[in-house]
Order: structure tokens, then sequence, then C-alpha cells
């Protein structure tokens, strides 16, 4: 048994290297058999004894090994065959083909083959390991450092390189790295680096000031005062007339900060539009003296001629303010007419312009009815140039263009605020039908009209127009918001039983426009003229003119 395994030892010896004694001869390039190291008791087989078996198969392959042993590169697939070289024990190899338990492979130029129980796939190549270096951060393009010493800027990030140049105290840098303790920069043509510890942050660049802005105005749409804060308890710092053009700064609630002749305060926002209400004239029945206050014995300012045109700006009482070329005044309200008197040379006016107003948000249309397409959605409560009518539809000139709109969505009137004295007021009993439909409501007065109470309904108010500026009603403008205005029109119309479509002479309240001492004109529902006889003989007149104070 002894001799067997002797035997067995010699026989593997032979075929891995090829020599009757079982070791490779120690040439310059070749490493000794791992056979030494092997167990008596079992035997090890480092190739096949024979070549492979006929009809398997050659498998073309690509593989990365690498020897578990010094390996005989052999001619052919067989123990026997011709031992090219040796292959060192770990040695890297490209096997190209497998056929059974053979490999073919190169090494030193030589092509052969190796048995592949003594191969092992090749460890994964590892990546060289970048070259070491300190952390470095690219800094921002804009990363402006001043330096606080004079300072040398270096080859490289160390002191023992070469200083390039020195850079002056107080000097502002662009850094464009760090590293470490390092910061590069450019200085002079050079770049190089210095030290961060001598660098400090540079102030912010100051944003240039801003372009001022141009003015916004704002114009006085009535007489209205001029006060140090936003209170009507604040001091006055002077009183301005209509269409007075101030400068706007800022909203305080209900009162606009605004500058005006040099001053600064505060005017209520009622009190002030964005565009300048129009001139309302009046005409000079006689050659008239022109005063500073509401009497004839006060300061005269100027005289004006009979039939001279002049501004109105307010009425107090039997008195108007007015503008004229000489100055503000005051003349006696009966003096004034309304329109033109006297000879005129003025030329024929031109034709006003007639407008219809959408009662919702409508289609123009391309042509008069639905089958022709739209040019567009009018918005609600816009006022539109009337041109012509054809087949119940009206060509108008829109803010979508020139079309036809149908009649049923156009309106002859336009939105007006409503001038309410009675049960119509806030707290009032039919306050209900505008509570909520308001966007402002502000408590006024109109000139030349009386009011008065049914003698058998004392709780029923009526307003009849009056000749006497004196005579004055207490109204509460309420103004509408658009998208309520339609619906509150029909609502106040059935609340005073008035009718647009009949007689005004038959119905006890006529809907008309009036006007307000702040300028507004606005709808009244006014005792018509059968109601005003009866109520002026027989009816109970409220001499304050206020409801809310009837009794």
């Amino acid at each position: 048994m002894q001799k067997k395994r002797i035997a067995t030892v010699l026989a593997l010896a032979i075929a891995v290297t090829g020599s009757s004694t079982g070791f490779v001869s120690p040439a310059a390039n070749h490493v000794l058999a791992p056979a030494a190291t092997m167990s008596w008791s079992t035997p090890t087989q480092l190739e096949p004894t024979s070549s492979a078996p006929l009809g398997i198969a050659a498998k073309k392959v690509n593989l990365k090994k690498a020897t578990t042993n010094n390996l005989n590169l052999r001619k052919s697939r067989s123990a026997k065959a011709k031992v090219l070289l040796t292959i060192p024990k770990h040695a890297a190899l490209a096997v190209t083909e497998t056929i059974g338990t053979w490999s073919k492979t190169k090494y030193k130029g030589k092509t052969g083959w190796v048995a592949s129980r003594y191969l092992k796939n090749a460890p994964a190549a590892k990546k060289p390991a970048p070259p070491k270096a300190g952390p470095q951060t690219k800094a921002k393009p804009s990363a402006q450092k001043i330096t606080k010493n004079n300072l040398n800027l270096r080859q490289g990030k160390s002191t023992k390189t070469k200083a390039l140049v020195t850079i002056p105290k107080n000097t502002t840098i662009t850094v464009t790295a760090t590293n470490g303790t390092w910061s590069q920069t450019k200085y002079k043509g050079k770049t190089g680096w210095v030290a961060s510890a001598y660098l400090k942050n540079a102030p912010a660049a100051k944003k240039p000031a801003p372009k001022p802005q141009a003015a916004t105005h704002r114009y006085t749409t009535g007489f209205t005062t001029l006060r140090k804060g936003a209170s009507k308890d604040s001091d006055s710092l002077g009183a301005y007339q209509r269409r007075a053009k101030v400068e706007h700064v800022s909203v305080t609630g209900s009162w606009t900060k605004v500058k005006v002749s040099g001053k600064t305060g505060y005017i209520e926002s009622a009190h002030l539009s964005r565009t300048n209400p129009a001139i309302v004239n009046r005409w000079l029945k006689s050659t008239q003296a022109v005063y500073a206050g509401t009497n004839n014995k006060s300061a005269k300012v100027t005289t004006v001629k009979q039939h001279a045109k002049v501004e109105w700006l307010r009425t107090i009482g039997d008195w108007t303010g007015i503008r004229t070329g000489s100055g503000n005044g005051w003349v006696p309200t009966s003096s004034l007419s309304n329109s033109t008197i006297g000879p005129t040379t003025a030329k024929p006016p031109t034709p006003r312009a007639t407008y219809r107003w959408t009662t919702a948000p409508v289609n123009i249309r391309k042509g008069s009815g639905t089958s022709h397409r739209s040019l567009g959605l009018v918005p609600a409560n816009e006022r539109v140039t009337y041109l012509k009518t054809a087949n119940g539809w009206s060509n108008v000139v829109s803010s979508k263009g020139i079309g036809w709109i149908s009649n049923k969505f156009l309106d002859k009137e336009g939105q007006h605020s409503f001038a309410v004295y009675g049960t119509l007021r806030k707290g009032q009993s039919a306050y209900y039908i505008l509570k909520g439909k308001t966007s402002k409501e502000t408590k006024t007065t109109i000139a030349s009209h009386r009011m008065y109470l049914q003698p058998n309904k004392s709780w029923l108010s009526y307003v009849i127009p009056s000749k006497s500026a004196a005579d004055k009603v207490v109204v509460e403008r309420m103004e509408i918001k658009p998208a309520n205005y339609r619906s509150t029109v029909v609502n106040m119309d059935k609340w005073e039983r008035f009718d647009p479509s009949k007689p005004l002479a038959d119905q006890n309240y006529n809907r008309v426009l009036v006007t307000d001492r702040d300028g507004h004109r606005s709808w009244a529902y006014l005792g018509s003229k059968k109601i005003g006889s009866y109520l002026t003989k027989n009816g109970i007149r409220v001499t304050s003119g206020d409801y809310l104070k009837r009794f």
C-alpha cells in the first residue's frame, strides 16, 4: 500500500512538472511547484491524466482567471503533451476557449492549454486611487476678500514655495478656490496662493439707489379739509376746493395721506378721485360782485360781467362758491343760471354720443343674431357707444371692438348711486334691501328739496323739489357694487312701487337723478307732481330735513 502511494505521487509530479523527479529544475524563470506541500494521505491531481473525451464541443469565452498553483502551459489538452513553460502561482490569465477540463490561454507569447481546475476567477480590477490632496472647494466667482496685511502670493500652498509678488494691505482680491488654509487668487497677472488667515470678507456692494417713481395724484371731489392726522378730530391744515390736485402718499383706513401746497396731511378717501372731476359751470344772470365770504359785507374779490361763465365749486345756503379768472369767491345762488344765457357766438355743439350700458356679461357678435360668431365677452356695466339698431340688436363700440349686442342686455341708463332718505336708511325697516349690496355709504344732503310726511301715515315720507336752495334734505348716498346693481334697481323700484314703463304723473314716487352737496349724481325716489301738490297743502313738513329727526 505504501509503495502504491509513492507511485501515485511520482506520477502527479511528472504530470505537473514534466520531470520524473516531480519537480521543475530551478531555472531563472521558474519557481518550485507546490508538490512538496501535498498531503501524502490524499493524492492531489494537478492535471487530467488524459486528453478530453471526443465529442466535447469547444466553447469560445473571454474570462479573466488566476492560477492557484505553479501550472504547466502545455501544447495540447493532455498531461502527456509537451510543456511550453510553467506559469507562476497567482498569475493573471485571459482564457479564450474551454474544452472539457482544459482552458486555452496565452502567457509570455506562448499559446497553450492548462488544467481548468487550477484556475480561479481573477479579482475585479481596482480603480487607481486618486492622488491624495487636501480638501479643495471652488469658491464662488464673486468671493471678494480684503488683505489684512502685506501678503505674499506664493506659487504653491506652502510658505516654502516661491513668493511671486507681495499684495499690499487692504487690497481687494477675488478668491477662485480654497484648499485647507490656503486661498487661490490672481494679482497683477500672476495666479498663486495666499494664507486664508490674512484675508477678511469684503463689504457687500451697495445697491444703486432706486429711481424715484413718478408721483401719483388724486383730485378732490368737493370742498374738503386737510387734517394733521387720520381723524376728523385732528387739527386742520387748510381747506381745498373741488378739483384740487394732491399727491397721493399712502392709505390709512378710510383716510388718504397726501401732499399739497407744501403740506403733508390726511384727507378722507371718499373726497378723492383718481380722475379730475368734470367741471360744473354756471352763468351770471347779471354783472355781479364776487365776495370773499358768504355775505355781501365781506371783502370784494372781483366783479364778473353779465353772461360770464364761471366754475361751480359748492353751495352753502343761499350762496355759491365759484372759481373765476381772478380768483375764488362767493356770489348769491340766485344770481346764477345752470345753462347759458344771453347771446352766444359759440359754434353749434357736436352731436353728443349716445351710450348704452351692459346689464350682464354678454357676447358681442359680428352680426345681429346668435348665429354670428362672438368677438368676445363684454363685462357687465360697461358703457358702450350706441350706433344703430336692427332686429332687436344694437350695433355698438365696446372694449372688444365694434359689433352687435342683444337689446335684452343693454340699458339706456348707466350705474348711479342711490340717495335714500326714509325707511331705506341704515337701521331703518327697509334697509335690508340694500344691506350687503353697497360698496360705500355716505351721509350728505341735497339742496332745493323739502321733506313731508303723509298725514295719516307719519312713517311714510316724501321729498319734494323746492325753489329755495336753503331747503335741504339729509340723505345717505348708497354706492352699489357692480355685480348687484341691476338686481338692486329692480328691488328698489318694487319697494317704492315705481314702474319705469308707466307715466310719471300716474305714480306716487318717481325715480330721478339728483345732485348732492358733494357733486355726486344719484337716483332718488321723489314725490310726483300730483303727490307734491297734495303734501304742500296737507302734509307734515319735516323742517330739519332729516327723517331720523322728524318728531
